[in-house]
């Protein structure tokens, strides 16, 4: 989001403690993908909520919603601007700028349906399956069937409900109705979670597949690397940051994940079944963690660190402008629970 430079290099900008006085900061790609999904779910609006701590304008627990005053930004007239001002589909325009993925024309024919038509495909472009990438091999009607399944029974769940049903997680929320005629894969995930502050500063987990360089300084770089995600923090011991404060006493967990599936198409798997992708996994997959100096920090170092594999099931759009349906995950703990920070399934992800 904020355009974290996986390369461990202990600059200004890897530090939240500075990084925010550059004015390249705050907009270069956080505002852009708020945008983009601004396009797409044009009926989203801020939600009413209680201020979690005291700050200059309010304390803690006032009822902030689309009416509380933005300051201090006010508009020509001396009133200050709410979120409906701003937080539109076409929010951007109305401040003279717009990104690649929005066509001008959209704007001016006030088309938010088109618009976020468009961006949905172009969302597909640049995030969905490479186009360079070697085909999909097809999923078997019976796993579209179970995986359908599990998402009725995911969607009829209460609220707070996340428990295991077999090796599928369910997690309450509404979940999609498959096709069982439409086109289908499979994505496989490195899903990690880790305290924000587990490491002095900011850091990154670094995901091979096959053998890799043993020098941290290499990693970055190395071929067998398929993915990193890095974290955005602070070193707590030399900040006066009181809520990274509280955040650390109060064990905040971050997580995130890379894709796996063309990277095991590419090194020549017939394919992406689980009998198929769980033993090579188990034998091949590795994560590193490095912190913003380049320094490895051993995985067996870091308690809070739980690394699970899970695979999905995707049906693609029957239209344009659709967005691919994503089914109930399905988690192979035995990739991973042998190895530092693997998933092991005793805590709940």
């Amino acid at each position: 989001m904020c355009g974290i430079d996986p390369t461990p290099l202990d600059g200004h900008m890897g530090d939240p403690m500075y990084a925010g006085f550059d004015p390249v900061f705050c907009h270069v790609n956080v505002d852009r993908v708020y945008s983009l999904w601004k396009s797409i779910h044009p009926e989203a609006q801020v939600q009413p909520q209680q201020s979690k701590e005291d700050v200059i304008m309010y304390k803690m627990g006032k009822i902030q919603d689309q009416k509380t005053p933005l300051y201090p930004f006010r508009h020509e007239d001396g009133t200050y601007f709410t979120s409906p001002d701003v937080d539109s589909w076409n929010g951007t325009a109305k401040f003279g700028y717009r990104y690649p993925e929005q066509p001008a024309t959209y704007f001016e024919n006030n088309d938010a349906e088109g618009l976020k038509k468009f961006v949905c495909g172009r969302v597909i472009d640049l995030l969905g399956p490479r186009t360079h990438a070697l085909p999909y091999p097809p999923v078997p009607k019976a796993a579209v069937e179970k995986v359908s399944k599990m998402c009725e029974i995911a969607s009829r769940a209460k609220e707070g409900t996340n428990y295991m049903e077999g090796d599928f997680q369910i997690v309450a929320g509404s979940y999609p109705e498959f096709d069982l005629n439409a086109i289908h894969r499979r994505e496989w995930l490195a899903n990690l979670r880790i305290e924000n502050f587990a490491v002095d500063g900011s850091f990154s987990v670094h995901f091979f597949l096959g053998e890799f360089s043993q020098d941290p300084a290499n990693w970055t770089q190395d071929g067998n690397l398929i993915g990193t995600h890095s974290v955005f923090s602070v070193a707590i011991g030399k900040t006066g940051c009181q809520k990274c404060i509280q955040d650390k006493e109060a064990d905040t967990v971050v997580s995130g994940g890379v894709s796996l599936a063309n990277a095991l198409l590419e090194r020549g798997l017939n394919d992406l079944e689980p009998e198929t992708v769980v033993p090579y996994l188990k034998e091949h997959l590795e994560w590193r963690v490095q912190n913003s100096s380049g320094k490895h920090i051993k995985s067996e170092d870091i308690s809070s660190l739980w690394v699970a594999v899970a695979v999905t099931i995707v049906e693609s759009p029957n239209e344009p402008g659709e967005l691919p349906k994503w089914g109930v995950p399905e988690i192979f703990k035995e990739i991973t629970e042998d190895k530092a920070g693997g998933f092991d399934g005793s805590c709940a992800l």
